[in-house]
């Protein structure tokens, strides 16, 4: 069962003896944008390594490593049951997206600053349901983190607090907010 569809991956549900099941299962894609194979496959590894530092401040599911399945390597978390953020419906961002969940993730990546990780690409989902998660107890609406290739390393205070504006502006402002900006910047510095 194909769970979801990036830039660099396809996450498929799947089981793997010894490890789990109802497991997530990410495997590499062909994306000329984004990429060659060998750089994507890459990245699965580059992720595994970069889950198990960020997952010490950060709720998130539990990474298990990469996994060859059939010769395809996989990288296998738990499975998370809920919604990206960016997919949530009008309805369900009022009901979801309060300022507690911004200052949730308003701490979460400052907690992650401090410890040297920054990102370019937050990825959040939003649980539809009750679940345990890492052997924590999680209720519908709490926010999960998942998908860290691009997450990296800093010691740059200034580096930091220019993320986590930058990812706060992305995920809780409109889409038409957001829009409106990057029109003001593009204007800004023609090309």
């Amino acid at each position: 069962e194909k769970l979801g569809d990036g830039t660099r991956g396809v996450v498929f549900r799947g089981d793997i003896e010894g490890v789990g099941d109802n497991l997530a299962l990410k495997t590499a894609k062909i994306n000329p944008e984004q990429g060659n194979l060998e750089k994507n496959v890459d990245e699965l590894f580059i992720e595994f390594k970069n889950a198990q530092e960020i997952c010490k401040y950060i709720p998130c599911p539990t990474y298990h490593g990469v996994y060859e399945v059939d010769g395809v390597p996989f990288l296998v978390s738990d499975r998370i049951e809920g919604k990206n953020i960016f997919d949530l419906t009008d309805e369900e961002r009022v009901r979801y997206i309060t300022a507690e969940k911004t200052q949730q993730v308003r701490t979460d990546l400052t907690t992650a600053g401090k410890n040297g990780w920054v990102t370019d690409d937050l990825q959040v989902m939003v649980l539809s349901k009750q679940q345990t998660i890492a052997g924590k107890v999680y209720q519908e609406g709490d926010l999960i983190y998942i998908d860290f290739p691009q997450w990296r390393r800093t010691s740059s205070t200034s580096d930091v607090n220019t993320r986590i504006k930058s990812e706060l502006e992305v995920i809780f402002e409109s889409p038409g907010i957001v829009a409106k900006k990057a029109v003001a910047t593009r204007k800004k510095f023609p090309i």
